[in-house]
């Protein structure tokens, strides 16, 4: 498949009804398409759906933007992306929109995990940070 663009919308009743194996398969399957560049995830995710969805992604070689919208993702969430975010050498963006459960700890994960990485935006949108602290060991 030549599909460069691939969004999940948790609007549809087959999305609400996926469970953390479907989310898993579904982090797989877009792993398997090398020529997926953008994916897109829009109130879809919650803690335990993102572990499983970023577990089938580790392996994603192509993904060049990743943009989540009204998630609910959660440190444990965040923390379960991080394998993904270390291994994504191809990632140049990532956004998070509208995200109240994004913690100034959640951010610091994200953060270290990118720092080896070659990414050219990271963006948080109304995500209720209280504070940003950069580890000086990440700069």
């Amino acid at each position: 498949s030549s599909l460069t663009y691939f969004e999940v919308s948790g609007l549809s009743p087959y999305v609400q009804d996926m469970t953390g194996e479907d989310w898993e398969q579904l982090g797989r399957d877009i792993s398997n398409n090398r020529h997926l560049k953008k994916l897109e995830i829009v109130t879809a995710l919650d803690e335990q759906t993102m572990t499983s969805l970023f577990r089938g992604l580790t392996r994603s070689s192509s993904i060049e933007e990743v943009i989540l919208t009204n998630n609910r993702s959660g440190v444990n969430g965040l923390e379960n992306m991080v394998p993904f975010l270390q291994n994504a050498n191809n990632l140049l963006e990532l956004d998070f929109y509208h995200d109240d459960n994004i913690s100034s700890e959640g951010f610091s994960l994200i953060w270290g995990a990118l720092r080896d990485s070659p990414i050219k935006a990271l963006t948080f949108v109304s995500c209720q940070l209280s504070s940003i602290e950069i580890d000086v060991a990440y700069v």
